[in-house]
């Protein structure tokens, strides 16, 4: 009878140790598959942020361009350039530099 209890108590050691090792082998291979997702992520996480974000403060930057050359114009037209406004062909100029460089640097962040 003591050899058998003994030879139980084993066999259930065994298949604990057993049931043990799989599930360190099961995490292992989990943990490796989550790894390679954490670096994927970060790829895309930094793509977002060296990318994807300047490129839509920039595009942010070319409508408010716009909207300051159309005003500037509109504001030199309404006054004629009269008593002392006539700086908006220079303001406008201004503006419109500004968005032939937010252009190209959105330009150059998209390629």
């Amino acid at each position: 009878m003591a050899k058998s209890l003994r030879m139980i108590t084993f066999a259930v050691v065994g298949l604990m140790a057993a049931g043990n090792m799989t599930t360190i082998a099961i995490s292992t291979f989990a943990s490796r598959a989550n790894d390679a997702r954490i670096t994927e992520v970060t790829d895309e996480n930094r793509t977002l942020e060296t990318r994807i974000a300047p490129l839509g403060g920039l595009i942010k930057d070319i409508e408010i361009d716009v909207v300051q050359v159309q005003q500037f114009l509109q504001d030199y037209a309404a006054t004629r350039a009269e008593d002392g406004l006539d700086d908006g062909l220079n303001e406008a100029a201004k503006a419109a530099a500004a968005f032939a460089t937010h252009v190209a640097d959105a330009g150059a962040i998209a390629r």
